[in-house]
């Protein structure tokens, strides 16, 4: 008997960051020494897709195993991965390392969360194309499946930090539910950290056995393990590292170690969010030259990621709804040159940009083929006010979260955050005219006519009103004008006073 373990104190391997994939794909190498290469050739894309889903650094042998993978995938040699690209949508289309991780990976991922692994390792040995495109169908639809739960759990979660605002604005968000699917848990977590820009722990109640099961994501700079460890009294198990963690424990224990997170992120110096920028690249320079150049830098991943260009001080020349609302494609320009791109994800209500307002726009580049074309797409990461005092927005709305949270404040602090009349009567005209709102508070300051060191009074301002019935509120934080709101004093709302005490 052996164990193949890269973390032994007997291994002598170079290299220690290969996942269980990578390591099968080692030994089998290394029991067919006479022609490992017969092993790359019929293995390599499985290895490749197992490191690419694992989210392991795509650096040394890693990155030679994901470059020799994604070359056996694009040869198309493997039924199973071709029937699998086709429902996808992706049969005709070079596969790179992203469209592994956001066409494959979710797939095969979804047979285990919804059903049986089983079904995912039948189609990758299936040689036959017929019953690929069965399993493929059966594993397409079980992706749909786990991504209505997803959803469905996503809007639940979102309910409940509507009526908890005290765990909505905590440091890190703890939120519990009845017998969430456990499968889907850690990819909530995920869509909730990413929103909110704070760490995140989804807990699902089993209502049959009192027992209970988290999953957790992170942001850069905040260990979500420790945070854990420092519970670890609480816990039956937990696992994880600083960017992800899950847990187990007993219900009656969630509020408690809820408690126990937030005090012990008190007493920690919370990270601000932050969008790297590799390089700023003039708008007139982007071409083909430049894809080859980033192409050459693949497979991107955990530990190489694909490249963040800036794109500084360009002008919204127009925007429009793709995707059956779902996406929006924006046009922007700077002196002669335009630049069309994508903004997967965004709505065109939670767009808060108007046509000619000058952005500073964080952006990938990519190949983009069609009908036998390549073009260069522009796909939007992140876009900003240009010129936008970064720190002063940051400080604001970490300040608005403790006044929300309920936490003590200075006098200081207190001052900043009190909105006065006239701040409020700016923000409600903004909000009337446009007819809807979110949280996206430094648009909101900025079309009222405030600077970024008033962040935090304007979003106070929307929450006294929200108090008061001036305004209305949906679960998916959307802010309206209530037609039918009586007259008010904005003095009686309870944040009113809560700021006031500190003054």
């Amino acid at each position: 008997e052996a164990i193949v373990d890269l973390q032994r104190a007997d291994c002598n391997s170079p290299f220690k960051e290969l996942c269980g994939a990578g390591v099968a794909f080692k030994l089998a190498c290394a029991m067919e020494l006479e022609d490992d290469t017969a092993v790359i050739e019929d293995f390599a894309d499985l290895a490749a897709i197992g490191t690419i889903s694992d989210v392991v650094n795509l650096t040394g042998e890693n990155r030679a195993i994901v470059k020799a993978g994604l070359r056996s995938i694009n040869n198309r040699s493997r039924a199973g991965i071709n029937e699998l690209l086709d429902v996808a949508g992706a049969g005709n289309k070079y596969v790179n390392a992203t469209s592994v991780a956001f066409t494959i990976s979710p797939r095969i991922n979804a047979a285990g969360r919804m059903g049986s692994a089983n079904r995912a390792f039948e189609l990758l040995l299936s040689d036959d194309p017929e019953t690929a495109n069965g399993l493929a169908q059966e594993i397409n639809e079980a992706n749909r499946t786990r991504q209505a739960i997803e959803s469905e759990i996503f809007a639940e979660v979102e309910q409940k930090l509507f009526e908890h605002p005290e765990i909505r604005y905590a440091p890190v968000i703890v939120v519990d539910g009845d017998d969430w699917h456990n499968g889907v848990i850690g990819i909530v977590a995920a869509r909730i950290q990413e929103k909110y820009s704070k760490p995140c722990i989804i807990i699902s109640r089993n209502t049959e056995d009192g027992t209970a099961r988290g999953s957790g994501r992170s942001i850069e700079g905040f260990s979500l393990y420790d945070a854990i460890k420092n519970s670890k009294h609480l816990l039956t198990h937990f696992g994880g590292h600083t960017q992800a963690a899950g847990l187990s424990l007993m219900a009656k224990d969630i509020e408690q170690l809820r408690s126990e997170i937030t005090e012990y992120s008190l007493n920690t110096e919370m990270p601000f969010p932050v969008q790297n920028i590799d390089l700023k690249i003039n708008p007139a320079h982007i071409s083909l030259d430049i894809l080859d150049a980033v192409s050459s830098l693949e497979p991107f991943g955990a530990g190489n990621p694909q490249p963040v260009f800036g794109l500084y001080g360009m002008k919204i020349e127009s925007f429009s709804p793709v995707g059956n609302g779902k996406h929006m494609r924006i046009t922007v320009s700077k002196g002669d040159t335009r630049i069309f791109a994508m903004y997967f994800g965004m709505t065109e209500r939670s767009f808060f940009y108007s046509v000619g307002d000058t952005v500073d726009l964080a952006v990938n580049l990519d190949r983009n083929e069609y009908q036998g074309s390549v073009r260069i797409g522009v796909y939007i990461r992140n876009i900003r006010p240009s010129g936008s005092d970064d720190i002063k927005v940051l400080e604001g709305l970490r300040l608005f979260d403790r006044v929300m949270h309920g936490e003590e404040l200075t006098a200081q602090q207190a001052k900043i955050a009190l909105p006065d009349r006239s701040l409020c009567g700016a923000v409600y005209t903004q909000i009337k005219r446009r007819g809807s709102w979110s949280a996206e508070y430094e648009m909101l300051c900025l079309r009222s006519g405030f600077g970024a060191d008033r962040i935090c009074a304007v979003a106070s301002a929307v929450e006294v009103m929200v108090q008061t019935g001036v305004l209305n509120r949906s679960p998916a934080g959307s802010i309206v004008v209530n037609e039918q709101s009586p007259k008010v004093n904005l003095e009686d709302a309870q944040l009113m006073k809560h700021i006031r005490s500190f003054l």
